[in-house]
């Protein structure tokens, strides 16, 4: 059964792919929000600690180098790795809860992997969903300048006597 460039016909694969984008959306939210994020959160500011997240998140991306030959895709990937890490870390900031993100991590995974495109598609897809993150982005920042605070890193009490 295919939906809408989403092919369903395959419940091996639809298995497989599930699992396999569960555990990717648990282990990177675990270790890119739920450590990376809170430890550079101990030493910047809430936009520091966001920017640095990403470029992180990003940067572990350019592994699809490996896998993929045509350069602009590679850096498609990255950029829209670095805006997925962006956005989802203001929401970690701003929930302080990461099990909502890798839930979503594994279905915004899933649907990547299961769409079919290729070529000049891909690129679209990856132009829409970079704009689309990057509107996200700009909203919470915009929305998290009232909840965090985005110029000091948080105080830390003095030692105990």
């Amino acid at each position: 059964m295919m939906i809408a460039g989403v092919n369903l016909s395959n419940a091996g694969y639809i298995m497989a792919t599930l699992l396999f984008t569960l555990g990717v959306g648990i282990a990177e939210e675990l270790y890119f929000r739920g450590i990376i994020l809170r430890l550079l959160r101990r030493n910047f500011s809430a936009l520091g600690a966001v920017f640095l997240s990403a470029l992180i998140f990003g940067g572990g991306h350019a592994s699809g180098a490996f896998v993929e030959s045509n350069p602009v895709m590679v850096l498609l990937s990255i950029l829209n790795a670095f805006l997925f890490g962006w956005v989802a870390a203001e929401i970690a900031l701003m929930t302080k809860n990461i099990i909502p993100l890798m839930i979503f991590h594994c279905l915004f995974d899933f649907f990547t992997y299961q769409m079919l495109a290729s070529g000049k598609e891909t690129v679209i897809i990856y132009a829409v969903r970079g704009t689309m993150m990057t509107i996200a982005a700009f909203y919470l920042l915009m929305k998290s300048k009232s909840s965090l605070e985005i110029s000091t890193p948080p105080q830390n009490p003095p030692p105990a006597p």
